[in-house]
């Protein structure tokens, strides 16, 4: 997906389908602090732990259940695909703050935090960096392609199942 479809249309849908929720449900509140409660636990077990400590860096061994579990809670929080963020995040120790770093703070802290999203391309020659990723989880390149979709998919059941819930 395209990085300004996702910031730009996208994620404020979904936050104007979280403010209209509001007036629709009977217990807005009590969905605002199961917001809270879920988001925080998913985020870390999704972006900082799945994504970064073991895509990125692999620095730990996991358990079989992990990685599915830890991808699924990165896409949930809209993390995006880890072979994208793992291939970031190694270019970026690679090439710290010279010009072929991806977030490269020489350029500025708008740059650094989330310009580059909407400039950076990736080269297909990076994808290099993950050749550990494509030898040891091979699965992982085909779960790639949908991850999106998944979350999407796992938010509308989630609201069908209970708009408070969703």
């Amino acid at each position: 997906m395209k990085a300004w479809l996702k910031y730009w249309v996208l994620i404020p849908i979904l936050h104007f389908i979280l403010i209209a929720s509001f007036f629709v449900i009977d217990l807005p509140w009590l969905a605002l602090v199961l917001g809270v409660l879920l988001y925080y636990p998913i985020h870390i077990l999704g972006y900082n732990i799945c994504y970064h400590k073991f895509f990125s860096h692999r620095s730990f061994v996991p358990k079989d259940w992990f990685i599915p579990v830890g991808m699924y809670c990165a896409m949930l929080a809209l993390h995006g695909s880890p072979i994208i963020s793992a291939t970031i995040h190694r270019l970026h120790h690679k090439y710290n703050d010279t010009d072929k770093d991806p977030h490269n703070r020489m350029q500025g802290i708008w740059h650094s935090y989330i310009g580059w999203v909407f400039s950076y391309k990736i080269a297909r020659k990076d994808f290099a960096a993950i050749a550990d990723l494509k030898r040891d989880y091979p699965w992982v390149f085909k779960v790639d392609k949908y991850n999106l979709w998944i979350a999407l998919t796992s938010y509308a059941i989630a609201y069908l199942i209970s708009p408070v819930f969703g």
